[in-house]
């Protein structure tokens, strides 16, 4: 089984993850990989364990894509999300 570290970072910062550097540098860095793929990998939105809760410091990831649509409303998306590996073999 693979192990994780947790690192803690100041809210707004995901470090060695692409687009989340901080607020406007993250939104500019999204809307170029848009433009270039037409797709973008995110990371940061989460949600409580075995809830539908958003997790706060989603909400900063949630916002940076928001002001990009905003910015670029012809703009279409589709959302893929993964479970990950917490939890026993109930879930």
């Amino acid at each position: 089984m693979e192990e994780f570290e947790q690192v803690d970072t100041k809210l707004g910062e995901c470090p060695d993850i692409p687009n989340f550097k901080g607020k406007d540098t993250a939104k500019s860095e999204l809307a170029k990989e848009l433009e270039k793929d037409g797709r973008a990998v995110i990371y940061g939105i989460n949600f409580d364990f075995n809830s539908d809760k958003l997790r706060d410091e989603s909400k900063i990831v949630l916002n940076q894509i928001a002001a990009v649509l905003k910015e670029k409303p012809e703009w279409k998306m589709a959302i893929e999300g993964h479970t990950d590996n917490i939890g026993g073999e109930k879930f």
